[in-house]
């Protein structure tokens, strides 16, 4: 049976209402050997802190007359004067409130960033009524007393040794055990009347302090309260020898009691502005600070508090309106912000209520059902279905034009309108898009041919459809593929003809929230892509670069990857049979940098990996058959003969069509290349990097060679190389069709900024100036992100594109568009929307974010266990739908899983030390079952691919919670914020918010994928930005797309420039004429030298200058005319200081030439200081590569 929601969200609202108690200190109201500021996190007021200033008054104070019909008003009460710096406090009479203390001078609170607040409380906006505004407060909070233990409790410090004589070796006393008391005081209702357009200060008329005043007044008659003592605090041992004696032992503590003069107050301050009064109130801990003994402060605090306001007279205004752009879409009104909490607003906005634990339940999207576009039937003939979409797309545009924009629906004032007409014409641009897709289905049988074999794939894939958003996307993006065969335009439907010519010159940005598909619709069109270019004559070479920023490439995606490679491969075959030969089996290029897998091959390499089994696993990228469908089948094989290292499945014994070395990706030419965008910075150093885009000259006699360029077959031994038996002889020329790859993908496109975009940008535009040489025609661009802000300025700057289109557009709502809609609970269309996430967090005031985190994660792990031991009783409890025990099992197999995610490795490794110290404790609750640890898995950068897919299959696995192999809690870095697709990750801690929104989204986004997930962040006490977050948590987390700032990215950037143009020279040169440079190194000085000296064609000085124009896009008008008149210049110095260089004889390779040297990374900013070991036994090569962790 599917799991249930609504036993989701009961289970969800449970644990975080567990999470909420626990760490509120609400589960227990008698401790021991705990201090009040370890037994609760929540809502903790200080002493004396910075919130002092909340005393200062603005303007004048009025004190209007007290009214007869509400008897509990609070009067305005005047500030009092501070004293002067330096003088005494007025002294305090037992028995009697304390005065009103002076505000410490800032001076003094040398501690007071470490110290949690004063005050708590919330802000509003409210619009009088009559003249007046009337608000009635409520306030509730916890305190703690010190008491004396009992005897048994004092006994367990002895450990229960029954003499009272204390042998040798043994202590005659022990430490005497601190009890404490949990006090929970709803203090009193107080109603505040406020006149319209005055500034006023109010306090209450004591009725919360008359609460404080009779609980110390009762703990000082209490004979169990802690009594004042000289010395130290200790026990006799004869003292416990019977509980007569121990009481007999506390009657002689004649002191005072340990009572703290406790002094709170509700204050509320209003200030006249347009409209109404700005209100601020507070529930103020005005005690004083123990200056002596500072560990008294946490008896003189207050905890677990929470204030809560109600609108008796006026109405709730916007205090404020969120900064983001405005939009007819988002409501940017603020009715609340939170002081030193979050802030919850009733639906009628007559109560406002703080919440130490703030929380926020994103809404759930889902697909809409408007066609179903199943892939079988788009094997067989597409044409209907996709006719049929096309026909739901004009109804759409058709209501949207007649009820939105004709007869406004929406009741928008005509600026929004406006813009909701604008957002129609992006709609109608996206149909007409899809018609020309259409159009070139019609066109062309050889692509109707492709993607009806690219449907027949994926329909193996175990999903039975497209989502909608991901075939309008694959079918708009056709007439990219087509006009690669010089078709620019076709008719469908008839009488409308479509052109497409510019096409190319323009970027697609595909949008979509994380989880939603993105991936998949790429690789369709990749699918599609592969096997159009075998059926127009393309029988080998690169037909998609998919690029990531650094590594942001997950197993899962790779794995994705290969699957749908191999599932094209097949229909490769299949189409084989009745139109002969098509070219070389598709595969897979993993293009990355040295640290994760080799660039070279060579013995060394070979020798290390067959005596070292840790190092194949290290370069096990794929580790489920695709053939078969195994998991974990596949190994590493290496094949020093043929200088290949394979993926072997060793069930079915299928060699993948993988390839994961630089050498062997030059040689074998893949279909799909994937890496980092880094790569392509390797050009400077490997002109081979040219033949991606160039292609190869000639194919090797021997098969398992592969492709060449040059003289030379770079697999060592290779036989064609000896010139004087068969020089070249079994070499066969190849004259490649369409070289370049028909598609370059950036996935995570927000991550190209700052440096990693400029650079990113010199070297895009760079390969597309290049590809637009050898081919005629560079790439579609193609960007997929679920986080977007200043797309258009991002794309041009990086690709040097004319155009740039988001898909897809949103609709006339926020709550859906034609391709999506919220999902609700039921049909009803005012039904309450379902929940994706559960977004909570708070400020700890004592404890550091590493153990904040950890501790919530204990707690909840803590929770799990006790579920899993009684699934039956707890789901009666929880009044869950699910009754029997395999059902309640089955719900809590997606919750028995935490994934904690850290900004710093040492805090990864404080909390997963944490959980395993703690688990191995005897009669932890953290141990499943009360049997074994818990099972904790740490990943960072240092994580090889290996334990990344190792953890993430454990992760994923269905082991039944108490077997040994369990996998319980995986903490992580950055490695498994984009990619990582596991549905049992849905309890989420973070130990911050990220800086950037659009990380922050990416890395929340791992919970809550299929079930409601939970998502807590620590907000660090000392962090203004986080404080920021707290006080307007719900609104924060409502606008979170729009929080996500542009991305900077300037390409004219001077030294941006400087530091890429050896590289871009380079690049420039080889990506245009590497096959007209001789000999088997083309990197060397002497060929380009020759060459250029020469000075004819092709390889001339101004026909280098000119591609390395073309390769900055400077001189066909794509920018600011003065912007690149600034470029150009900065170039031309560069370039006549190259002139000058090449002439001089002391250099052999081309890189030498420059200083610094080019880049050979994009994150290589800086100039850099070589270094090498001192040990002559140590291989520096080995260093570079196998010492990477």
């Amino acid at each position: 049976m599917p799991i249930r929601y609504a036993d989701e969200k009961r289970l969800l609202d449970y644990l975080v209402q567990r999470l909420e108690d626990r760490l509120a200190g609400r589960h227990e109201t008698e401790i021991l050997r705990t201090q009040p500021s370890d037994h609760c996190q929540l809502g903790v007021l200080a002493p004396w802190t910075a919130e002092a200033d909340l005393e200062e008054q603005p303007e004048e104070v009025v004190v209007p007359e007290a009214r007869a019909d509400l008897p509990d008003v609070a009067r305005p009460a005047p500030r009092a004067a501070r004293p002067a710096r330096g003088a005494p406090a007025p002294a305090a009479v037992e028995g009697e409130a304390e005065p009103e203390p002076p505000v410490e001078p800032f001076a003094l609170r040398e501690d007071a960033a470490r110290r949690p607040p004063s005050a708590l409380g919330l802000a509003v906006a409210v619009a009088s009524d009559a003249g007046e505004v009337v608000l009635r407060v409520a306030a509730r909070c916890t305190v703690y007393s010190r008491h004396f233990p009992d005897y048994a409790s004092q006994r367990l410090e002895l450990g229960n040794r029954p003499t009272d004589v204390a042998t040798p070796g043994e202590r005659a006393s022990v430490s005497l055990v601190e009890k404490l008391h949990r006090h929970v005081l709803d203090l009193p209702a107080v109603t505040f009347r406020l006149a319209a357009g005055v500034a006023t200060t109010a306090v209450d008329d004591g009725q919360v302090q008359g609460v404080f005043t009779q609980l110390v007044s009762q703990l000082r008659d209490d004979p169990s309260t802690l009594r004042k003592f000289e010395g130290n605090r200790v026990v006799p041992v004869g003292a416990l020898q019977n509980e007569a004696a121990f009481q007999r032992f506390l009657q002689a503590w004649r002191g005072p009691a340990e009572v703290p003069n406790l002094r709170v107050s509700v204050r509320v301050r209003a200030q006249p502005i347009a409209g109404g009064l700005r209100i601020e109130v507070h529930l103020c801990n005005n005690s004083r600070r123990d200056l002596d003994r500072p560990s008294n402060d946490q008896f003189s605090s207050l905890y677990d508090t929470e204030v809560g306001v109600t609108v008796v007279s006026g109405s709730l205004i916007p205090i404020e309106l969120l900064p983001v752009p405005d939009d007819y879409q988002y409501d940017r009104n603020v009715y609340a912000l939170g002081r030193n909490a979050g802030t919850e607003v009733s639906a009628d906005r007559r109560s406002i209520r703080t919440r130490a634990l703030a929380r926020y339940e994103q809404p759930r999207t889902r697909t809409q059902e408007r066609v179903v576009a199943r892939y079988r039937d788009l094997a067989d003939n597409p044409f209907p279905v996709l006719e049929a979409i096309h026909g739901a797309m004009h109804d759409y545009a058709r209501d949207w034009t007649d009820r939105i924009i004709g007869n406004n629906a929406l009741g928008l004032p005509p600026d929004a309108l406006a813009a909701c007409d604008n957002d129609l014409a992006a709609f109608r641009a996206e149909i007409g898009d899809f018609s020309a897709g259409i159009a070139a289905l019609h066109a062309d049988e050889r692509l109707l041919t492709a993607f009806q074999a690219m449907n027949r794939a994926f329909a193996d894939s175990g999903y039975p459809a497209w989502r909608l958003f991901q075939i309008v996307f694959i079918v708009s993006q056709l007439p990219s593929l087509l006009v690669r065969e010089g078709r620019t335009s076709a008719e469908w439907p008839a009488g409308t003809v479509h052109d497409w010519s510019d096409i190319l010159d323009r970027a697609d940005v595909l949008w979509f929230p994380t989880g939603g598909g993105k991936t998949e619709a790429y690789l369709g069109l990749v699918g599609c892509a592969a096997l159009y270019d075998r059926l127009r004559g393309k029988h080998f070479g690169v037909t998609a670069w998919l690029r990531f920023p650094l590594r942001m490439l997950s197993v899962q995606q790779l794995q994705r990857a290969m699957r749908t490679v191999w599932l094209i491969e097949l229909q490769r075959r299949d189409l084989e049979r009745t139109r002969g030969r098509l070219g070389d089996r598709f595969s897979l290029g993993y293009f990355v940098g040295s640290s994760n897998t080799p660039n070279r091959l060579g013995s060394w390499i070979f020798d290390r990996l067959e005596s070292d089994e840790r190092q194949r696993e290290r370069l096990l990228l794929i580790p489920d058959c695709p053939a078969c469908r195994r998991e974990g089948e596949v190994a590493i094989q290496v094949d020093r003969t043929n200088e290949r290292i394979r993926h072997v499945c060793g069930h079915c014994h299928v060699e993948l069509p993988v390839y994961i070395s630089d050498d062997e990706i030059y040689r074998f030419q893949p279909t799909l290349l994937v890496g980092t965008i880094d790569k392509v910075a390797a050009i400077a150093y490997r002109a081979e990097v040219a033949t991606l885009w160039l292609g190869p000259q000639w194919r090797c006699a021997n098969p398992e060679h592969g492709f060449g360029n040059g003289e030379w077959c770079t697999v060592f031994g290779c036989n064609s190389n000896n010139t004087r038996a068969t020089p070249r002889a079994h070499r066969v020329p190849v004259v490649p069709h369409d070289p370049a790859p028909a598609l370059h993908i950036q996935d995570e496109l927000h991550l190209l900024q700052e440096e990693l975009g400029a650079f990113a940008g010199h070297y895009e535009t760079m390969v597309r100036a290049n590809e637009r040489a050898s081919t005629g025609q560079p790439a579609k661009i193609i960007a997929a992100t679920a986080t977007i802000a200043g797309y258009v300025h991002q794309a041009r700057q990086i690709y040097g594109v004319r155009a740039v289109r988001r898909f897809p557009n949103r609709g006339y709502s926020l709550d859906q568009n034609f391709y999506a809609t919220v999902e609700r609970e039921s049909s009803a269309a005012d039904a309450p929307a379902k929940t994706a996430r559960i977004f909570t967090a708070f400020r700890p005031p004592f404890l550091r974010p590493a153990d904040a985190v950890a501790r919530c994660a204990e707690i909840l792990h803590e929770a799990i266990n006790e579920l899993q031991s009684d699934p039956v009783a707890h789901g009666r409890r929880l009044v869950l739908e699910a009754t029997s025990e395999a059902e309640i099992r089955e719900l809590l197999a997606f919750y028995s899983r935490t994934l904690t995610y850290v900004g710093k490795r040492d805090s990864g490794v404080r909390i997963t030390q944490r959980f395993e110290q703690d688990s191995a404790k005897a009669g932890s609750g953290l141990r499943p079952g009360g049997v074994r640890d818990l099972n904790v898995k740490y990943l960072s950068g240092h994580s090889t691919l290996k334990e990344i897919s190792t953890t993430v299959k454990r992760a994923e696995s269905q082991t039944p919670w108490a077997a040994a192999d369990h996998l319980d809690a995986t903490v992580a870095t950055d490695v498994i914020s984009h990619g990582v697709d596991v549905e049992y990750y849905n309890l989420m801690f973070l130990e911050r918010i990220p800086e950037q929104v659009a990380n922050y989204i990416q890395v929340s986004s791992r919970s809550g994928r299929q079930h409601v997930g939970l998502v807590l962040a620590i907000l660090p006490r000392y962090s203004l930005r986080a404080s920021s977050i707290y006080d307007r948590f719900p609104q924060f987390h409502r606008h979170l797309d729009r929080m996500v700032l542009p991305v900077p990215v300037n390409r004219f950037a001077r030294a941006a420039v400087n530091r890429s143009f050896p590289g871009v020279l380079l690049g420039s040169l080889y990506g245009r004429y590497l096959n007209a440079l001789h000999g088997s190194k083309p990197e060397r000085l002497r060929w380009v030298s020759r060459g250029m000296s020469a000075g004819a064609a092709p390889l001339s000085r101004d026909a280098l200058r000119e591609a390395l124009f073309a390769s900055y896009a400077l001189g066909d008008s794509r920018y600011d005319l003065s912007l690149e008149a600034q470029m150009t210049e900065a170039l031309e110095r560069d370039w006549q200081r190259f002139l000058l260089e090449i002439l001089t004889p002391n250099h052999q390779d081309l890189t030498e030439l420059f200083e610094p040297k080019p880049m050979s990374s994009l994150r290589d900013v800086d100039v850099p200081v070589p270094f090498r070991p001192d040990d002559a036994a140590m291989d520096y090569r080995e260093l570079r590569w196998f010492g990477q962790r």
